[in-house]
Protein backbone atom coordinates (compact mmCIF):
# COMPACT_ATOMS: atom_id res chain seq x y z
CA UNK A 1 0.00 0.00 0.00
CA UNK A 2 1.28 3.45 -0.93
CA UNK A 3 2.34 5.46 2.12
CA UNK A 4 1.28 9.09 2.75
CA UNK A 5 4.93 10.13 2.59
CA UNK A 6 5.23 8.60 -0.89
CA UNK A 7 2.10 10.41 -2.10
CA UNK A 8 3.34 13.68 -0.62
CA UNK A 9 6.46 13.71 -2.79
CA UNK A 10 5.22 11.96 -5.93
CA UNK A 11 4.99 14.51 -8.76
CA UNK A 12 2.96 12.28 -11.08
CA UNK A 13 0.43 11.45 -8.37
CA UNK A 14 -0.02 15.08 -7.32
CA UNK A 15 -0.43 16.42 -10.86
CA UNK A 16 -2.80 13.59 -11.83
CA UNK A 17 -4.96 14.23 -8.75
CA UNK A 18 -4.93 17.99 -9.31
CA UNK A 19 -5.99 17.60 -12.95
CA UNK A 20 -8.77 15.19 -11.98
CA UNK A 21 -10.08 17.61 -9.35
CA UNK A 22 -9.92 20.65 -11.64
CA UNK A 23 -11.74 18.96 -14.53
CA UNK A 24 -14.40 17.04 -12.60
CA UNK A 25 -15.23 19.49 -9.82
CA UNK A 26 -15.72 22.43 -12.18
CA UNK A 27 -19.21 21.25 -13.12
CA UNK A 28 -20.23 21.41 -9.44
CA UNK A 29 -18.84 24.96 -9.01
CA UNK A 30 -16.71 24.02 -6.00
CA UNK A 31 -14.76 27.01 -4.72
CA UNK A 32 -10.97 27.01 -4.85
CA UNK A 33 -10.79 27.47 -1.08
CA UNK A 34 -12.74 24.23 -0.53
CA UNK A 35 -10.53 22.40 -2.99
CA UNK A 36 -7.41 23.68 -1.22
CA UNK A 37 -8.84 22.58 2.14
CA UNK A 38 -9.59 19.12 0.77
CA UNK A 39 -6.11 18.95 -0.73
CA UNK A 40 -4.43 19.79 2.58
CA UNK A 41 -6.49 17.30 4.59
CA UNK A 42 -7.01 14.39 2.19
CA UNK A 43 -4.42 14.53 -0.58
CA UNK A 44 -1.88 12.21 1.03
CA UNK A 45 -4.37 10.14 3.02
CA UNK A 46 -2.99 11.51 6.31
CA UNK A 47 -3.70 15.11 7.41
CA UNK A 48 -0.43 15.10 9.35
CA UNK A 49 1.59 14.54 6.15
CA UNK A 50 1.54 17.62 3.90
CA UNK A 51 2.15 17.32 0.14
CA UNK A 52 5.12 19.11 -1.34
CA UNK A 53 2.79 21.31 -3.41
CA UNK A 54 -0.56 22.89 -2.74
CA UNK A 55 -3.46 22.29 -5.11
CA UNK A 56 -2.87 25.43 -7.19
CA UNK A 57 0.88 24.79 -7.34
CA UNK A 58 0.31 21.25 -8.57
CA UNK A 59 -1.91 22.56 -11.38
CA UNK A 60 0.78 25.06 -12.39
CA UNK A 61 3.26 22.21 -12.75
CA UNK A 62 1.14 20.61 -15.51
CA UNK A 63 2.79 21.95 -18.65
CA UNK A 64 0.22 20.54 -21.08
CA UNK A 65 -3.16 18.80 -20.75
CA UNK A 66 -2.77 15.04 -20.27
CA UNK A 67 -3.95 12.76 -23.05
CA UNK A 68 -3.09 9.29 -21.76
CA UNK A 69 -5.34 7.37 -19.44
CA UNK A 70 -4.23 5.09 -16.63
CA UNK A 71 -5.16 1.42 -16.65
CA UNK A 72 -4.76 -1.22 -13.99
CA UNK A 73 -1.16 -2.34 -13.66
CA UNK A 74 0.34 0.79 -15.20
CA UNK A 75 3.17 2.61 -13.44
CA UNK A 76 2.06 6.14 -12.60
CA UNK A 77 5.08 8.17 -13.76
CA UNK A 78 3.18 10.73 -15.83
CA UNK A 79 0.18 13.02 -15.47
CA UNK A 80 -2.68 10.71 -16.35
CA UNK A 81 -6.33 11.10 -17.23
CA UNK A 82 -8.77 9.57 -14.77
CA UNK A 83 -11.08 7.07 -16.51
CA UNK A 84 -14.59 8.50 -16.60
CA UNK A 85 -16.15 5.18 -15.59
CA UNK A 86 -13.88 4.84 -12.53
CA UNK A 87 -14.58 8.42 -11.47
CA UNK A 88 -18.33 7.92 -11.82
CA UNK A 89 -18.23 4.74 -9.73
CA UNK A 90 -16.32 6.48 -6.93
CA UNK A 91 -18.68 9.46 -7.02
CA UNK A 92 -21.77 7.27 -6.69
CA UNK A 93 -20.07 5.14 -4.03
CA UNK A 94 -19.22 8.10 -1.82
CA UNK A 95 -22.64 9.70 -2.40
CA UNK A 96 -24.46 6.56 -1.26
CA UNK A 97 -22.11 5.98 1.67
CA UNK A 98 -22.62 9.58 2.84
CA UNK A 99 -26.38 9.10 2.56
CA UNK A 100 -26.26 5.95 4.67
CA UNK A 101 -24.03 7.56 7.30
CA UNK A 102 -26.45 10.48 7.62
CA UNK A 103 -29.36 8.06 8.08
CA UNK A 104 -27.44 6.05 10.69
CA UNK A 105 -26.87 9.20 12.75
CA UNK A 106 -30.45 10.40 12.26
CA UNK A 107 -31.98 7.12 13.39
CA UNK A 108 -29.60 6.80 16.32
CA UNK A 109 -30.53 10.27 17.56
CA UNK A 110 -34.22 9.48 17.07
CA UNK A 111 -33.97 6.42 19.34
CA UNK A 112 -31.95 8.31 21.96
CA UNK A 113 -34.34 11.28 22.04
CA UNK A 114 -37.39 8.99 22.18
CA UNK A 115 -35.98 7.03 25.11
CA UNK A 116 -35.09 10.23 26.96
CA UNK A 117 -38.26 12.19 26.19
CA UNK A 118 -40.99 9.65 26.99
CA UNK A 119 -40.72 9.96 30.81
CA UNK A 120 -40.72 13.77 30.57
CA UNK A 121 -43.65 13.96 28.15
CA UNK A 122 -45.79 11.53 30.15
CA UNK A 123 -45.02 13.42 33.37
CA UNK A 124 -46.01 16.74 31.77
CA UNK A 125 -49.25 15.22 30.48
CA UNK A 126 -50.09 14.21 34.03
CA UNK A 127 -50.18 17.87 35.12
CA UNK A 128 -52.85 18.81 32.61
CA UNK A 129 -56.22 19.41 34.33
CA UNK A 130 -58.25 16.93 32.31
CA UNK A 131 -55.61 14.16 32.63
CA UNK A 132 -55.85 13.64 36.40
CA UNK A 133 -59.02 11.56 36.32
CA UNK A 134 -57.88 9.63 33.24
CA UNK A 135 -54.58 8.66 34.87
CA UNK A 136 -56.31 7.47 38.03
CA UNK A 137 -58.52 5.17 35.96
CA UNK A 138 -55.57 3.93 33.88
CA UNK A 139 -53.14 3.18 36.73
CA UNK A 140 -54.79 -0.11 37.80
CA UNK A 141 -54.22 -1.40 34.25
CA UNK A 142 -50.81 0.06 33.39
CA UNK A 143 -48.88 1.05 36.51
CA UNK A 144 -49.63 -1.71 39.00
CA UNK A 145 -50.05 -5.07 37.20
CA UNK A 146 -47.05 -7.09 36.06
CA UNK A 147 -46.61 -8.26 32.48
CA UNK A 148 -45.64 -11.75 33.67
CA UNK A 149 -48.25 -13.33 35.91
CA UNK A 150 -47.57 -12.74 39.61
CA UNK A 151 -43.91 -11.72 39.16
CA UNK A 152 -44.29 -8.26 40.66
CA UNK A 153 -41.52 -8.19 43.27
CA UNK A 154 -40.02 -11.66 42.76
CA UNK A 155 -37.25 -11.76 40.14
CA UNK A 156 -37.83 -13.71 36.97
CA UNK A 157 -36.05 -17.06 36.58
CA UNK A 158 -32.74 -17.44 34.70
CA UNK A 159 -31.43 -14.11 36.03
CA UNK A 160 -33.83 -12.09 33.85
CA UNK A 161 -34.29 -9.51 36.64
CA UNK A 162 -37.75 -8.22 37.57
CA UNK A 163 -40.70 -8.34 35.23
CA UNK A 164 -41.82 -4.91 34.05
CA UNK A 165 -45.25 -3.59 34.78
CA UNK A 166 -47.60 -3.15 31.86
CA UNK A 167 -46.58 0.49 31.47
CA UNK A 168 -42.87 -0.32 31.69
CA UNK A 169 -43.45 -3.15 29.25
CA UNK A 170 -44.98 -0.71 26.77
CA UNK A 171 -41.84 1.44 27.02
CA UNK A 172 -39.62 -1.60 26.41
CA UNK A 173 -41.84 -2.76 23.54
CA UNK A 174 -41.67 0.68 21.92
CA UNK A 175 -37.86 0.69 22.16
CA UNK A 176 -37.68 -2.82 20.68
CA UNK A 177 -39.99 -1.88 17.79
CA UNK A 178 -38.06 1.32 17.10
CA UNK A 179 -34.76 -0.56 17.05
CA UNK A 180 -36.11 -3.23 14.71
CA UNK A 181 -37.68 -0.76 12.27
CA UNK A 182 -34.84 1.75 12.19
CA UNK A 183 -32.27 -1.02 11.83
CA UNK A 184 -34.06 -2.54 8.86
CA UNK A 185 -35.42 0.31 6.71
CA UNK A 186 -34.31 2.76 4.04
CA UNK A 187 -31.26 1.09 2.52
CA UNK A 188 -30.29 1.85 -1.07
CA UNK A 189 -27.70 0.15 -3.23
CA UNK A 190 -25.58 1.29 -6.16
CA UNK A 191 -23.74 -1.16 -8.38
CA UNK A 192 -21.03 -1.28 -9.49
CA UNK A 193 -19.66 -0.12 -6.14
CA UNK A 194 -16.17 1.13 -5.44
CA UNK A 195 -15.84 -0.86 -2.19
CA UNK A 196 -18.04 -3.95 -2.57
CA UNK A 197 -18.37 -6.22 -5.57
CA UNK A 198 -21.94 -7.39 -4.93
CA UNK A 199 -25.18 -5.85 -3.70
CA UNK A 200 -25.21 -8.47 -0.92
CA UNK A 201 -21.91 -7.18 0.46
CA UNK A 202 -22.93 -3.55 0.12
CA UNK A 203 -26.24 -3.90 1.99
CA UNK A 204 -24.61 -6.09 4.64
CA UNK A 205 -22.01 -3.37 5.22
CA UNK A 206 -24.71 -0.71 5.60
CA UNK A 207 -26.65 -2.85 8.10
CA UNK A 208 -23.42 -3.52 9.99
CA UNK A 209 -22.72 0.22 10.24
CA UNK A 210 -26.33 0.91 11.24
CA UNK A 211 -26.35 -1.59 14.11
CA UNK A 212 -23.06 -0.17 15.41
CA UNK A 213 -24.35 3.41 15.31
CA UNK A 214 -27.64 2.58 17.01
CA UNK A 215 -25.75 0.57 19.63
CA UNK A 216 -23.65 3.63 20.42
CA UNK A 217 -26.81 5.77 20.58
CA UNK A 218 -28.19 3.51 23.33
CA UNK A 219 -25.12 3.95 25.55
CA UNK A 220 -26.17 7.36 26.98
CA UNK A 221 -29.53 5.88 27.99
CA UNK A 222 -27.81 2.94 29.68
CA UNK A 223 -25.56 5.23 31.70
CA UNK A 224 -28.34 7.71 32.50
CA UNK A 225 -30.85 5.10 33.67
CA UNK A 226 -28.32 3.45 35.98
CA UNK A 227 -27.28 6.66 37.77
CA UNK A 228 -28.62 7.39 41.21
CA UNK A 229 -28.42 11.11 40.41
CA UNK A 230 -30.30 10.57 37.15
CA UNK A 231 -31.46 13.95 35.81
CA UNK A 232 -34.71 12.29 34.73
CA UNK A 233 -35.57 11.78 38.40
CA UNK A 234 -35.86 15.58 38.59
CA UNK A 235 -37.63 16.02 35.26
CA UNK A 236 -40.17 13.21 35.64
CA UNK A 237 -42.16 11.43 38.35
CA UNK A 238 -40.74 7.99 37.51
CA UNK A 239 -38.93 6.19 40.34
CA UNK A 240 -35.30 5.13 40.51
CA UNK A 241 -36.40 1.47 40.56
CA UNK A 242 -38.26 2.02 37.28
CA UNK A 243 -35.16 3.45 35.62
CA UNK A 244 -33.04 0.58 36.94
CA UNK A 245 -35.47 -1.92 35.44
CA UNK A 246 -35.50 -0.06 32.12
CA UNK A 247 -31.70 0.10 32.25
CA UNK A 248 -31.55 -3.71 32.25
CA UNK A 249 -33.98 -4.10 29.36
CA UNK A 250 -32.36 -1.37 27.25
CA UNK A 251 -29.02 -3.08 27.97
CA UNK A 252 -30.41 -6.25 26.40
CA UNK A 253 -31.39 -4.31 23.27
CA UNK A 254 -27.90 -2.80 23.24
CA UNK A 255 -26.35 -6.26 23.56
CA UNK A 256 -28.37 -7.58 20.62
CA UNK A 257 -27.29 -4.64 18.45
CA UNK A 258 -23.64 -5.21 19.36
CA UNK A 259 -23.91 -8.93 18.62
CA UNK A 260 -25.57 -8.24 15.26
CA UNK A 261 -22.85 -5.73 14.43
CA UNK A 262 -20.11 -8.23 15.24
CA UNK A 263 -21.74 -11.15 13.39
CA UNK A 264 -22.39 -9.03 10.29
CA UNK A 265 -18.82 -7.72 10.34
CA UNK A 266 -17.46 -11.25 10.54
CA UNK A 267 -19.70 -12.45 7.70
CA UNK A 268 -18.83 -9.43 5.55
CA UNK A 269 -15.07 -9.70 6.02
CA UNK A 270 -15.18 -13.43 5.28
CA UNK A 271 -17.22 -12.84 2.13
CA UNK A 272 -14.88 -10.10 0.87
CA UNK A 273 -11.76 -12.09 1.79
CA UNK A 274 -10.55 -9.38 4.19
CA UNK A 275 -10.90 -11.48 7.34
CA UNK A 276 -7.27 -12.70 7.51
CA UNK A 277 -5.98 -9.11 7.29
CA UNK A 278 -8.58 -7.68 9.69
CA UNK A 279 -8.31 -10.60 12.10
CA UNK A 280 -4.56 -10.25 12.39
Amino acid sequence: MTSPQCRAGDTAFLTTLAWCISTNCAQYHVSTSRLEKYWEEQCTGDPAVAPKWGYSAALLNITQPPTQGLTKGDLLNFTALTPEAAWDIQLRTLTFVEREEALHAKYGVAILVTGFAIPIVLTCLGYLPFMTGILERVKPYLVYPSTVGTYQVRPLPYLLSNAPTVGQGLYVTLMVILNIILTAVNFKSTQPHGWYTTRYQEIMAYVMFRTGTIGFALVPLLILFSCRDNVLLWLSNWSHSTYMLLHRWVARIFGIQVLLHSILALALYRDTGEYPAVGS
